[in-house]
């Protein structure tokens, strides 16, 4: 465990790797919080009822009858996992205590499940805003459901201020696998779930039924990291198409190498499918190559991909022109728009006590101006090359 650029995470820690067992971390199930994806399954019951069961060996207590019928109650599994992980954490010593010594407290999760109203507005994204309130409706909705339930005999004085936390944690925390053979279920692992998400993923998380455990192995199927590296931070993913908003949302963090990028539809508008595809690509080379933001160039690649049309690098014609410098004046005008610049942002960040929600919405606003300007940069190369095309013909 330590820190690198994505914060506290897992690494490899070993001087070496002789390609044999890729088990990472095992957890026995036993040692999970877990509840089946479909409850209403007799297989889903027995299979969750069966790790509780064995709890008493490793716990020396199992759920009280009332934590078990919420564990596996008709409720969506992700209030059924956070109740589950509240009342472990308060009432099961190992779970209490790796609370208390791992686990981010409510003031420190940046999720923004969690943000004020005041602090959503830093996200300077009205749609955005419009995301995080809705989940917070949800989370506010679950909690009128487990305040009125008999459960709360078991979760000890919990406030609305605890459920959150517990409910925010599971959706940064918990991971999907199969406890059997089509069987989904929800866990949450220790240890494992501090492992961090990365679009180019070098491990996976599995649940072996047969063992009896949950487990984070590297994944030696990856051509690009077959084996580990020493120093090398343990990585999974998290989901292939999540844009940053959701990471923001619902992990509190952004990711400037995200490749599910777009613009919006009114910045788009003048050049929507008007342009050669050639050029578009040629100008995004010439941007690569010419030392630009390497982290973005994917998400500037599938933002532009709407305003390309013919597969074509014909010469530009003078209505591509007028169209290229329109979508250049949107592209600018979006920028222009909001409250603070790239340079404000960026010192903003800078501050060791900014409140961890706000750094989230500081931190995907100041993505989405450098997507914007990524892209102004693109359409400038564009014209430069269009310029040298027309002097070239003369």
């Amino acid at each position: 465990l330590s820190t690198g650029s994505r914060g506290r995470g897992l690494f490899f820690g070993m001087s070496g790797f002789d390609g044999g067992d890729p088990r990472l971390i095992t957890v026995p199930l036993e040692g999970t919080v877990c509840v089946a994806e479909d409850p209403s399954k007799a297989e889903a019951k027995e299979a969750i009822a069966d790790v509780y069961a064995r709890w008493e060996a490793l716990h020396g207590m199992i759920p009280p009858p009332a934590v078990m019928g919420a564990l596996q109650g008709e409720w969506n599994k992700d209030l059924r996992v956070a109740v589950g992980l509240l009342w472990a954490s308060q009432s099961v010593p190992a779970w209490k205590k790796y609370r208390e010594e791992w686990m981010p407290t409510y003031a420190n999760l940046p999720s923004l499940y969690l943000a004020t109203a005041k602090e959503l507005t830093e996200l300077q994204d009205e749609q955005v805003m419009g995301m995080a309130k809705g989940a917070q409706s949800m989370m506010d909705r679950a909690w009128d459901t487990v305040n009125a339930s008999p459960v709360m005999s078991e979760l000890a004085g919990a406030t609305k201020e605890d459920f959150a936390w517990a409910y925010s944690m599971i959706h940064t925390r918990c991971f999907g696998a199969e406890i059997r053979p089509g069987i989904g279920a929800a866990f949450c692992a220790p240890v494992v779930d501090m492992v961090n998400h990365s679009f180019a993923p070098n491990s996976k998380y599995v649940c072996d039924a047969e063992a009896g455990t949950f487990q984070l192995k590297w994944d030696t199927s990856n051509p690009r990291h077959p084996v580990p590296v020493p120093t090398a931070e343990v990585l999974v993913s998290y989901g292939d198409r999540l844009p940053n908003a959701f990471l923001a949302v619902k992990y509190g963090f952004v990711d400037p190498a995200n490749p599910n990028a777009s613009l919006p539809q009114d910045v788009l508008k003048p050049a929507f499918a008007r342009l050669q595809e050639g050029h578009v690509l040629h100008a995004l080379h010439v941007y690569a190559q010419g030392g630009g933001d390497q982290d973005r160039l994917s998400a500037a690649k599938n933002a532009l991909a709407p305003c390309c049309g013919p597969a074509t690098m014909n010469k530009a014609t003078s209505h591509e022109k007028k169209t290229v410098q329109a979508f250049l004046s949107a592209l600018w005008d979006q920028l222009d728009s909001s409250p603070t610049t790239i340079e404000e942002d960026q010192r903003l960040l800078e501050q060791s006590d900014l409140p961890c929600r706000v750094r989230t919405c500081v931190e995907y606003r100041l993505d989405r101006k450098k997507l914007v300007k990524v892209c102004i940069d693109v359409m400038q190369i564009w014209q430069q090359y269009r310029k040298l095309e027309a002097a070239q013909s003369h």
